[in-house]
């Protein structure tokens, strides 16, 4: 299916000619996050997202339909969510990051899926081309991985002294994180600045790893790409890893 029919889709879902109520078939949109449900971030964009489609139906909500999932980032709950809002049979899905959409993929291959936000998601295997996706899959990417050595260049322009940089990524919710690490690897050689993958799979673990990484040098950190926020550094601000360099912090760091 090519993604001029999956947004015509879309337009249909929401701009269907009003008729009366009885001749009306009840629309069902299928959202799969990859978020729990209180993220409050995550709530607001896909408050914004149910919005905006009432807002092109002059409001009438009666014949359209939300189901959405908040599976997190465990990879079994995603497909499992995932599964369940395709036994629904909704028109078409929703799907907020890389493990959801993979995750959806798996679950079906006639609904239609429509992506946002993903970070490269050709070159994380979830469509071969973003300007003609195959099969039931489109949507919309964030940036690519090459925006890691932008985000490698503009903290060494801010702390000219740095000569170590620690990546940090959860490698259960970032599936895409060595594009992002080969690129930084590629530059750092470069720049004589040493990249460092510092992987996390919890909050717990991020400090004992900045401890670690900081023990020696001058060292800053990047919070890597994660499911639901933005990334790379703060143009403001540069963090230091255990002796400080510069102060501040890095910017929220996932998809959206």
């Amino acid at each position: 299916m090519r993604r001029r029919e999956f947004i015509s889709l879309i337009a249909g879902t929401a701009l269907c000619p009003l008729v009366a109520k009885a001749q009306t078939r009840t629309r069902c949109v299928g959202i799969l996050t990859g978020n729990v449900e209180s993220d409050h971030d995550a709530q607001s964009r896909v408050r914004a997202f149910k919005e905006s489609l009432y807002a092109r139906r002059d409001g009438e909500t009666d014949d359209l339909r939300f189901e959405i999932r908040w599976p997190g980032p465990d990879a079994s709950q995603q497909l499992r969510q995932a599964e369940e809002l395709v036994s629904l049979s909704p028109d078409v899905i929703l799907a907020t990051s890389t493990a959801t959409t993979r995750a959806l993929r798996k679950a079906t291959t006639t609904i239609p899926i429509v992506f946002v936000g993903l970070s490269d998601p050709t070159a994380t295997g979830v469509v071969s081309d973003l300007a003609r996706p195959e099969a039931n899959v489109t949507g919309f990417m964030l940036y690519e991985h090459t925006m890691a050595g932008k985000w490698l260049s503009l903290l060494k322009q801010m702390a000219p002294s740095l000569d170590r940089i620690g990546l940090f990524f959860n490698p259960d919710t970032a599936p895409y994180a060595s594009q992002y690490l080969r690129t930084a690897w590629d530059l750092g050689s470069q720049l004589h600045v040493g990249v460092t993958a510092l992987s996390v799979r919890g909050s717990s673990e991020i400090e004992p790893a900045m401890a670690r990484f900081g023990d020696s040098g001058h060292a800053g950190r990047a919070r890597g790409v994660q499911p639901g926020r933005r990334a790379g550094p703060d143009p403001r601000r540069v963090e230091p890893a255990g002796r400080e360099v510069a102060r501040g912090r890095g910017c929220p760091d996932r998809e959206g």
